[in-house]
């Protein structure tokens, strides 16, 4: 059985303790522990790798953890298919997990207030987030979209979250081959139905592809430009192979729309509807049913787990120095392909699909460095060295690491982060990915090369050899 790919959980009473790296959110942590919690006894979800992404800071993150910990144990963050993490966007580069939950901490209620996200280093940073679900995602919210900057990307989250199906009129990133194709697709926009343009499948390219829910038509424009005499041969053969994978194709000529534009859009509408294609937010009871948007409370959460569970959680939360300011943090991928995965603005991906979430490109590619004679060493043991090093590593000195390169101006933001991050994963007892392991060691190789030695009492704590981050 297929699992919904959106839930949405909006938290009537959450409120916000203290501010930047340290913010949380205890209603919603607990309402998102007991989520996880639920899922990992639903049989639904049995084999499913599960991860929570924290939206601002650290903290939140430690705190659902905290509480999944003290009820369930360690085994799902141990287990090698439930692979559960908690953690901030950085957390999951280039990872993925089944199922994905966020908790977006931001309250009218509590400490602190809510600035509007508008930089494009928080885009990425949320799309890196969003991307991160292969079959599900679930939201928790304490903030209601009304109560958000028209430009904020948590604002822009909730609404795509509450609005999947959503067509926007601006349409000024939309993708269309020809200014046919643009006035149609816009048409239809405009009477409520959700277009894809220029929608890719089985390597062939449809010019409009109109879906609701549950079905979907294709749409050609036969334009002169595009459409002439010297292509029909070629389009007809594309039509029917498309056709014998079970599309429906709906054609409009150029010369009919712009003798008639009226009568044109009429006819093509009719023949969508008799697919059974509707508008969005139209169906016979006039009803649109949400399922997948509930309210919850998180106080009752809180009960279940008990006050002393609570507690507890929050006062292992570390709360490390604040070596950067929250936009520093914010996720800068390496020199790979930057568009967007999601746009919150119509919920597209590049391959047309709407809810299918795929992975940001893997920016861990180079083998890692291995010191020593140029003699051939078996891949695994070297891997095993990278991993054994980069675990050794205490985490007082993955914070001095992140602190002293942004000091000194060393790094790019995103190694910044993941030092920082490996810090938290360290005094969690939580083991870094492979992938983090490897971008590890070559954040420990760099700062051995620019002059990087620990403190005297961070030094104290190194259970490791001593050259590992020693200079001469």
């Amino acid at each position: 059985m297929r699992l919904p790919p959106l839930q949405v959980r909006f938290l009537t009473d959450g409120y916000r303790e203290g501010s930047s790296q340290s913010v949380i959110n205890r209603p919603e942590a607990a309402a998102v522990a007991w989520q996880v919690i639920e899922c990992l006894t639903d049989p639904q979800y049995a084999g499913k790798s599960l991860g929570v992404v924290c939206l601002q800071g650290h903290a939140q993150a430690q705190l659902i953890e905290s509480m999944v910990l003290d009820k369930v144990g360690p085994l799902p963050f141990k287990d090698e298919k439930t692979r559960l993490v908690c953690g901030d966007p950085y957390s999951f580069q280039g990872d993925e997990r089944d199922i994905v939950f966020l908790s977006m901490i931001a309250s009218i209620e509590g400490d602190g207030r809510t600035a509007p996200l508008i930089r494009e280093a928080f885009r990425q940073r949320f799309n890196v987030a969003a991307s991160r679900a292969r079959d599900q995602l679930w939201l928790f919210h304490s903030i209601r979209e009304s109560n958000l900057h028209p430009d904020c990307m948590r604002r822009r989250l909730i609404h795509f979250c509450y609005n999947p199906d959503a067509n926007d009129l601006d349409v000024e990133d939309r993708i269309y081959e020809s200014q046919f194709e643009r006035e149609i697709g816009e048409e239809l926009i405009r009477k409520g139905f959700r277009v894809l343009p220029q929608f890719k499948f089985a390597g062939k390219r449809i010019d409009l592809v109109v879906q609701d829910k549950e079905r979907r038509i294709a749409v050609e424009c036969d334009g002169d430009a595009w459409h002439g005499p010297d292509q029909y041969e070629t389009d007809a053969a594309r039509q029917r192979m498309l056709e014998r994978c079970g599309w429906t194709f709906l054609r409009v000529r150029g010369s009919v729309f712009y003798a008639n534009r009226e009568k044109a859009m009429r006819e093509l509408i009719n023949a969508i509807s008799a697919h059974g294609i509707e508008p969005h937010g139209m169906s016979n009871d006039e009803t649109v049913v949400r399922d997948w948007i509930q309210e919850v409370s998180g106080n009752q959460c809180m009960e279940e787990f008990g006050a002393h569970t609570i507690d507890a959680a929050k006062e292992r939360v570390v709360q490390p120095e604040r070596f950067f300011a929250e936009e520093d943090i914010a996720i800068e991928e390496p020199a790979v392909d930057s568009s967007p995965v999601i746009d919150f603005k119509t919920g597209e991906k590049a391959d047309g699909g709407v809810l299918r979430f795929t992975a940001a490109p893997d920016a861990a590619t180079e083998s890692p460095r291995v010191s020593g004679n140029a003699i051939p060493v078996d891949q695994t043991q070297v891997d095993d060295v990278v991993s054994a090093e980069v675990i050794a590593i205490e985490s007082n000195v993955w914070f001095e690491i992140a602190h002293w390169a942004k000091e000194n101006d060393h790094l790019v933001g995103w190694q910044r982060g993941l030092a920082y991050s490996l810090g938290v994963r360290k005094r969690q007892s939580i083991a870094p990915t492979p992938k983090q392991e490897k971008q590890g060691k070559r954040i420990l190789d760099e700062v051995r090369q620019l002059g990087f030695k620990p403190s005297v009492s961070a030094q104290l704590m190194l259970p490791m050899p001593d050259d590992v981050l020693a200079t001469n």
